[in-house]
C-alpha cells in the first residue's frame, strides 16, 4: 500500500491547486468589472501572464474592451491574446478594435488575432487593408498575422514578405523585431528576399535580416552564399550574425 501513497499525495495536490487557480480566477474577473483602476489593471496582466488556464475569463475581458481606458483595454487585448486558440470568441471584438483609431490598440490586436490562429480568420479581409497602410506599426503586424492565417496560400504569403522585409529597415525597434519574427516564422518563401537583404544592406539592417534567417533553420538555406559573403565583413557584429544564421 506505501507505494500509492505517494500518488495519492501528488493527486491532492494537483486537486488543491487547482482549486486555488479556479478561485484566484474568479477573483480577478471581479476584479476586471470593478470600480478601482488599478486593481483592474492588475487583474487583466495577471490574466495574461496566467494565458490559457484562465480561458474562463474570456467572456469578462471581451466585456472590459468596452472600456474608455486605453491602458486598461491594450492589457485587455494582450491578455486574449495571450490565451490563444482559447479566446475565439473575441475575435468580432478584436476585429471591430481594428476599425478604430488608436494605433496601439490595433497593433495589439493584430497580434492577438495571429496568436488566436485560424478561428481569427473572419478578420482576414480587414489584414488585407491593413496590409496597405503605410504605417508599419499596422501593416507589418497585419502582415505577419496574414502569413499565418492564409499559410497555405501561397499568393497571400509571397504579398506579405515585401511588407515585412521593409519592416526589417524600419527605425522602430518593435516593428523590426516583429519582422524578424514574421519572416523566421514564414521560412523558406521569406528566404530569397532576405537573403538579397543580406546581401546589400548596411550593417544594421543586414543583422537584423541574419536573425531572420537564423529564425529559419533549414529553411533558410538558400541564403547561405550572402550569409557567407558577409562572414568577412568590415562590421563585426555583421559578422557575428551571418556566423549564427550559419549555426
Amino acid at each position: 500500500m506505501r507505494r500509492f501513497f505517494p500518488l495519492i499525495a501528488i493527486l491532492l495536490f494537483a486537486a488543491a491547486h487547482g482549486y486555488a487557480a479556479e478561485n484566484r480566477i474568479g477573483s480577478l474577473i471581479t476584479n476586471l468589472a470593478g470600480s478601482d483602476e488599478e486593481a483592474r489593471l492588475a487583474a487583466a496582466v495577471e490574466i495574461g501572464d496566467l494565458g490559457p488556464i484562465a480561458r474562463d475569463a474570456v467572456p469578462a475581458l471581451i466585456r472590459a474592451l468596452k472600456s474608455d481606458d486605453l491602458t486598461f483595454q491594450h492589457e485587455v487585448i494582450i491578455a486574449l491574446g495571450h490565451m490563444g486558440p482559447q479566446a475565439a470568441s473575441a475575435v468580432p471584438a478584436l476585429a471591430e478594435i481594428l476599425r478604430g483609431k488608436s494605433t496601439i490598440l490595433r497593433h495589439s490586436a493584430l497580434h492577438a488575432l495571429r496568436r488566436i490562429g485560424e478561428d481569427a480568420s473572419p478578420s482576414i479581409p480587414q489584414l488585407k487593408r491593413l496590409l496597405n497602410t503605410k504605417d508599419q506599426l499596422l501593416n507589418v503586424p497585419a502582415a505577419w498575422a496574414l502569413a499565418i492565417l492564409k499559410a497555405d496560400d501561397k499568393r497571400t504569403v509571397r504579398m506579405t514578405i515585401p511588407v515585412l522585409i521593409k519592416g526589417l529597415e524600419s527605425p522602430i525597434a518593435d516593428v523590426r523585431n516583429d519582422a524578424v519574427f514574421a519572416l523566421a516564422e514564414i521560412g523558406a518563401p521569406a528566404a530569397p528576399a532576405v537573403a538579397v537583404l543580406v546581401g546589400k544592406a548596411g550593417p544594421t539592417v543586414c543583422s537584423h535580416a541574419c536573425d531572420a534567417l537564423a529564425g529559419m533553420g533549414l529553411d533558410g538555406k538558400t541564403a547561405v552564399p550572402a550569409l557567407l559573403s558577409r562572414l568577412n565583413d568590415p562590421d563585426e557584429k555583421v559578422c557575428w550574425h551571418a556566423a549564427r544564421a550559419l549555426g
